[in-house]
């Protein structure tokens, strides 16, 4: 320990207890300032994955071409409802009922755009002043006319079965969508069809006129774009299976956004309505289920936050019973309660005003954001350390006040334990502030962010904790005494005898022991899964849907790989379709792909090579389809400067996007069109007159290609294909390198070669010219210096091209953090043996630490990934994929405090009785004390687990109803806390209790 670092502990000490009332009063202020002015974790919390990737990564390079082409309403997640039977054929009456939720969707579309509208600019009063909000009021207008149409099916069919429900806008008839077009009608000088919308609106329901305007209505569906559906006359086929018929509703919002919790909720309602009002007039069998990126988002997000809950709620608990079970005094619970109360107060309130603060203008620098799953892990370290620096203080406050006053023994506890706490909390701070040197988003910010709030939590337990505990007096052990527990230290002398007599067989036993889940952990680590729909348990409703949905359809029909390619220049709209043609007719022989839409083919079912009559409904369909105004948005941008230079095309391929299929597709069908990009075309045409020389020319000319690719080197013999040309031939096929032929004269012939620059085929139309002007006696070329050349580049030679969507960002996700983790750990490991050389001063025992904290996580590794192989059987895929670097991070970071605490006091105990007593005496001593934190930290983590059983524990107990629906659960939550929680019992009863003390007995001789 640094010499200067005991004198300064005594000087802080001193200045604690003299001004305690100070203490308390800073403290109080600074929990008042924190609820009142820092804003709510919930307020600056961010959500996903994706989105917090390098800005150099191709996903987010291709999402910001996308965000700039579609600045206003561009689709990012979607919200799928299925009505579903198991392999039965869906009937009419199915059909109705799902028409239902659709007149009740529609609707509710209707008031969005409206909304839009308003906040446009649009008075609500007159006729539309631009073409922007008179495209929302005509979308509005259609939204309505299409929920009373379907409510007018809905009612007919089901005249006699249906009455009056609980929603009386929307049941037996949509009395409100009458009411709302009556509005627009008179808004566009209609004056007849509103009053006409308003009749009726009232004749179904004469107390309308009652009901809330469209501008101050519920907007949790604000961010719905639009709604396709199976009875679309248009799009209808691909929404219809015989056993399913589907709805997708396409939402502004990425699939994470926290608004999607209160979307979720909303559709849940309306689904609810639909199962209590229409669903009982459908045959047994028929069932609603939701899936889509949406569905997945929200109950991820719903997860989480009751994770959070269950996580604060018995952590808090497990906390007042330990306390409880270790102290049995009132007081010494409610201290560090109430201690590390504060600190989650402070330490939150801080971090959320830092990561406010650097949102706004000209505070960039400060840089920090937080996530709501990282208050997870804020809560139950701090927790668990904060109770740990308590114990450590208490512990150590009961043995001084054996021989001094109060105030002295205070004061002296603090100022000996002061290093012990220092060396502790700053190896896990640093340790854990290593994370800033990842790129991926949140790895960069949770550690610094936990790292601050253990620096609050620091300051608590050396500040307000002393200060309590010097308020309270002796009595605050009342009704235990100030004596030591001598059952416990007889434990505790009994294995400090045994590490200390026999430490080298010890050492060698115990790492053998711990070597061998070691060893298992160390080849499964790279084991982790990154599938999003796996991160919920296998009863959450979202991954119900997209099993039955997957039945009918691929998962790479609704996650497609997104192409987009931008000209330097706007091109003329015919050649680009021509070109688009034969770009997707080549995308189309790649390997996996099933499907490409995009704007000629918005449903992506008409490959090249279809046969179909011009007059067949599908042509019809495509027609039509091609000016929906769905697909004008989704695949044209209205931004001029985007204007006729944007395509893009959306691959279906036959993988699902998480997985190495997927990886493999997508890496094909890029590199195919990388090879389109850099392909030209060589033109050679023979000046020479006449139809026979010409021909021999030509024949010349081939002959010439072909002996010089052959004394080419294998490398380089590429060509993607030569095609001699005269002028009776078609050029048909030579419009994707905008071959014209037109200008050509009769009698003229030419040679083609297609070529591909990133093969070096440059080099070689250099050389083929140059021996067709001199000859090459070697290889038996004659010259025809006569021969005009010409390099026609690839029509999509000049575009930018960008690739993202599901599959793309998964890979870059997969490739972000696998170098992050290595720099992480690199940086981690150093770091914190940094802090213990600086607290230990001994390189070999530092060493020996770190590596005692490397083999306890490999081993803790092994064992998780066996138990929860056992636990999931056929559904194990991996473990959560942020899992192993979290694991490693935290054990390395938090698992070195039992260790630090250990050792400092060892040293101090051997500068006063010899080498082995003191190391006995120190085990002895700090042993029940170490146990108890440890204990804590572990249970605080495994508090982490909680929503994977609390719900059934709360129904059990009857403090909760059961659930129709079943409870939903993060993996990854609960996979983490279960590893960290054995991470800190292997740590705390077997490394620090076997292998550190066997290790200072058997090679550390040194007494400092």
């Amino acid at each position: 320990m640094p010499p200067l670092l005991p004198h300064l502990s005594q000087r802080w000490s001193r200045f604690v207890i003299r001004h305690w009332r100070l203490v308390l009063l800073l403290w109080l202020a600074a929990v008042i300032v924190s609820r009142v002015a820092a804003p709510t974790w919930k307020q600056v919390a961010y959500d996903g994955d994706f989105e917090h990737l390098p800005a150099t990564t191709a996903s987010v390079a291709g999402t910001k071409l996308l965000d700039a082409a579609f600045p206003t309403e561009r689709p990012r997640s979607q919200f799928m409802i299925l009505f579903a039977r198991d392999g039965k054929k869906m009937s009419k009456r199915d059909e109705h009922v799902a028409m239902d939720l659709s007149r009740r969707l529609r609707h509710r579309l209707g008031c969005v755009y409206v909304r839009r509208a308003l906040a446009s600019g649009w008075s609500g009063k007159t006729a539309p002043v631009n073409d922007h909000v008179r495209e929302l009021v005509d979308d509005a207008m259609d939204a309505f006319d299409r929920s009373i149409e379907l409510d007018t099916l809905f009612y007919e069919y089901f005249e006699d079965s249906v009455s009056a429900g609980t929603d009386p806008w929307y049941e037996p008839r949509v009395a409100i969508a009458y009411w709302d077009r009556a509005r627009l009608h008179d808004s566009l000088g209609k004056h007849d069809l509103a009053a006409s919308d308003r009749e009726i609106a009232l004749a179904l329901n004469p107390e309308i006129e009652s009901a809330t305007p469209i501008e101050d209505r519920d907007r949790s569906l604000d961010s719905m774009l639009d709604i396709l559906s199976w009875d679309d006359e248009r799009i209808g086929k691909r929404l219809s299976k015989r056993d399913l018929r589907l709805v997708v509703i396409r939402l502004e919002n990425e699939f994470l956004a926290t608004g999607n919790i209160e979307l979720m909720e909303s559709l849940d309602e309306l689904i609810d309505s639909v199962r209590a009002y229409s669903l009982p007039l459908a045959e047994p069998g028929l069932r609603i289920e939701i899936a889509g990126s949406a569905a997945i988002g929200g109950e991820t997000l719903i997860a989480a936050r009751d994770a959070i809950q269950y996580t604060e709620w018995f952590t808090v608990i497990l906390i007042m019973i330990i306390l409880a079970v270790v102290y049995r005094a009132p007081a010494l619970v409610a201290v560090p309660l109430v201690s590390i109360g504060v600190a989650v107060i402070c330490a939150t309130g801080l971090v959320s005003a830092l990561a406010s603060a650097g949102q706004e203008p000209g505070m960039e620098w400060i840089g920090l954001k937080v996530f709501t799953t990282s208050k997870i892990f804020v809560v139950v370290i701090l927790f668990g350390a904060g109770t740990d620096y308590c114990l450590f203080l208490i512990a150590r406050l009961r043995e001084e006040a054996g021989d001094l006053d109060w105030g002295q023994a205070v004061e002296q506890a603090l100022s000996k334990v002061m290093g012990a706490l220092l060396g502790s909390a700053f190896t896990t701070v640093v340790g854990l502030w290593m994370m800033w040197v990842g790129n991926f988003g949140k790895f960069h910010y949770v550690g610094p962010i936990i790292a601050i709030c253990l620096l609050v939590g620091l300051a608590v337990c050396t500040t307000l904790t002393p200060a309590l505990l010097y308020a309270l007096g002796p009595r605050v052990f009342w009704p235990g005494k100030l004596e030591r527990n001598e059952k416990q230290a007889v434990f505790w002398e009994f294995i400090a005898l045994v590490v200390t007599q026999r430490p080298k067989w010890m050492l060698v036993a115990g790492i053998g022991l711990l070597a061998i889940p070691a060893v298992y952990g160390f080849r499964h680590e790279g084991d982790v899964s990154y599938d999003i729909t796996t991160q919920l348990n296998a009863e959450a409703r979202s991954r119900q849907g997209v099993e039955t949905l997957s039945h009918s359809y691929s998962l790479g029909e609704s996650n497609p790989i997104v192409l987009l390619l931008l000209h330097e220049q706007p091109i003329d709209p015919e050649v680009g379709r021509a070109s688009l043609r034969d770009l997707v007719a080549a995308i189309y022989e790649v390997d996996g792909v099933r499907g490409i839409r995009y704007l000629e083919d918005p449903l992506g079912d008409n490959p090249p090579g279809k046969r179909k009559s011009v007059f067949a409904i599908e042509s019809l369909v495509g027609w039509v389809l091609k000016q929906h105004r769905v697909s004008r948005r989704y695949f044209t941008s209205d931004e001029a400067s985007y204007a006729n230079r944007l395509i893009r095309l959306d691959v279906m391929v036959d993988e699902e996007p998480f997985g190495e299929a997927a990886a493999e597709a997508l890496e094909r069908v890029v590199d195919r069109v990388e090879d389109l990009r850099n392909q030209f075309l060589l033109v050679l045409t023979p000046e020479i007159g006449g139809i026979e020389a010409t021909d021999l020319a030509i024949g010349q000319i081939q002959d010439a290609i072909s002996r010089l690719e052959k004394s080419l080197p294998a490398s380089t013999q590429r060509r993607s294909g030569v095609k001699a040309v005269d002028w009776q031939l078609s050029t048909t096929g030579m419009a994707w390198f905008d071959y014209d032929d037109t200008s050509e004269v009769a009698g003229r012939g030419e040679v083609l070669v297609t070529m591909n620059d990133r093969s070096g085929l440059v080099p070689f139309a250099n050389r083929l010219m140059e021996v067709l002007r001199n000859g090459d006696p070697e290889l038996g070329i004659d010259r025809l210096p006569d021969v005009k050349a010409r390099l026609i580049p690839s029509p999509i030679a000049d575009c930018e091209f960008q690739v993202t969507g599901t599959s793309m960002a998964m890979q870059d996700l997969k490739q972000v953090t696998t170098e992050d983790t290595t720099r992480i750990k690199f940086f981690v490991v150093g770091a914190v043996l940094t802090i213990l050389l600086m607290v230990v001063w001994r390189v070999g025992l530092s060493i020996y630490l770190i590596a005692t904290v490397l083999l306890s996580y490999y081993a803790t590794l092994g064992l998780t990934v066996a138990f929860f192989r056992t636990v999931y059987g056929d559904q194990f895929v991996g473990l959560d994929w942020k899992l192993p670097l979290f694991l490693f991070v935290i054990l390395v970071a938090v698992g070195q405090d039992y260790n630090v605490y250990l050792v400092t006091r060892v040293l101090e105990e051997q500068k006063r009785g010899g080498r082995l007593a003191g190391l006995r005496r120190a085990i002895i001593r700090t042993g029940g004390i170490i146990t108890s934190c440890g204990v804590v930290m572990a249970g605080t983590f495994f508090a982490m687990t909680a929503s994977a059983w609390a719900p059934e524990l709360f129904q059990w107990v009857g403090l909760s109803q059961a659930q129709e629906e079943p409870a939903i659960m993060l993996r990854g939550v609960v996979e983490l806390g279960f590893a960290l929680g054995l991470g800190v019992l292997v740590d705390t009863f077997y490394v620090r209790t076997i292998l550190v003390p066997a290790y200072m007995a058997a090679f550390d001789q040194r007494i400092r």
